[in-house]
């Protein structure tokens, strides 16, 4: 007979981390689109890259520790500093290392750049997607309050609006 304290079969780890990671990819590209793409458009588009990967990280990592908490079947929760700041760290290393891979594109050709351009934010996205997915189901407490969660998240949303704010005004048009 199986305990409840085991682990689960690895298919079963697997369909969660992949449930995970389809939620947190899709809240993650909807709130880059909805907040970040109007601005993208009107400006060069790698000018806004490290507000849509911080913008969309933030919304990946929100939506996997709440999926990961609502699917987990040992009643432990995600613990959502940790998993924002994972997906915060992965999305601020590959928005510096694409820069770096634009600029060298920019100087090497020019008909890399629109392929660049289109296929880097897609697998980035996908990557801290993946990454907040894995933080939201290793990173686990076994605490039952969820007022310090709430307040969590309102601070980082409300962080969130300030920084977007300053990358819309700062940011220069063309």
């Amino acid at each position: 007979m199986r305990q409840s304290t085991q682990e689960t079969e690895p298919e079963g780890r697997l369909v969660k981390f992949l449930l995970v990671a389809l939620v947190a990819l899709i809240c993650g590209v909807g709130a880059d689109v909805v907040l970040v793409l109007p601005y993208a458009l009107s400006s060069e588009p790698w000018r806004m890259w490290f507000a849509a990967f911080g913008i969309g990280a933030l919304f990946a990592a929100l939506a996997a520790a709440g999926v990961g908490t609502l699917i987990a079947s040992d009643r432990t929760y995600s613990r959502l500093l940790l998993v924002v700041a994972t997906s915060e760290a992965v999305a601020t290393v590959l928005a510096v290392g694409g820069f770096l891979v634009l600029r060298s594109a920019v100087f090497l050709s020019s008909a890399l750049l629109p392929f660049l351009s289109v296929l880097f934010p897609g697998l980035v996205m996908a990557v801290i997607a993946l990454a907040g997915s894995w933080a939201a189901l290793r990173f686990r407490s076994p605490r039952r309050r969820l007022a310090p969660d709430i307040l969590a998240t309102v601070g980082l949303l409300a962080l969130m609006v300030v920084v977007h704010v300053k990358s819309i005004i700062f940011a220069p048009l063309p």
